[in-house]
């Protein structure tokens, strides 16, 4: 991540829950280690941007955390992902690959995480192809440009983690509703590629 990016801070009168934290801290420290740039993605982006961050209402709150990560390869993709499902509390999910499940004991705590790889597996169509069939396939158009304009945010003096921008989660939201069906597909196809370099225009 850019030294420029903004940064901001989550204040100690809106902290997240303890079990989120612990599972930022450790995707933080072993992103750092294998060298592979990483965000926060989907609802826990959004609630921690606008309700930890600003204050604002976000409705039900949200209990799972999406991480994108700029993988070199597939192999790099597992070696992370067994090295996550090696800490305490981390189970895998036997039916989605890239689903893990971190339930904290003490609380009684049970948080989903999905680990999205793109950068060095996607494809020219910017999918994912899991393997090892590769008949599974994954959109993750916008991902490249969502990691170029995240935010920093100090969740504490220890802890800053790169999060979704709000234009960012809007491509991946809009992303993900162009990869739903063919309705509109003009009208999608239009709004995609505006914001998309709308986003883009954010890092430059």
């Amino acid at each position: 991540m850019s030294s420029t990016s903004p940064l901001v801070s989550v204040p100690q009168s809106r902290p997240l829950d303890a079990p989120i934290v612990r599972v930022l801290q450790i995707i933080d420290q072993l992103a750092k280690e294998e060298r592979c740039p990483y965000f926060i993605a989907g609802a826990t982006a959004r609630d921690l941007m606008l309700h930890h961050v600003f204050g604002l209402s976000t409705g039900r709150a949200t209990r799972d955390v999406d991480f994108g990560l700029a993988v070199k390869s597939w192999v790099q993709f597992a070696r992370l992902k067994q090295r996550f499902i090696a800490n305490d509390g981390f189970q895998s999910h036997p039916q989605s690959q890239q689903r893990l499940t971190y339930s904290d004991a003490n609380s009684g705590f049970t948080l989903p995480i999905d680990l999205i790889p793109f950068g060095g597996v996607s494809t020219e169509r910017e999918c994912i192809e899991w393997p090892p069939g590769r008949d599974i396939v994954m959109n993750v158009a916008g991902f490249e440009e969502a990691l170029g304009t995240a935010v920093q945010v100090a969740i504490h003096k220890s802890l800053v983690v790169p999060v979704a921008s709000v234009p960012g989660l809007a491509l991946l939201k809009l992303m993900a509703w162009f990869d739903r069906g063919p309705l509109l597909s003009g009208y999608k196809v239009n709004r995609f590629n505006w914001l998309r370099v709308s986003t883009k225009s954010l890092s430059e």
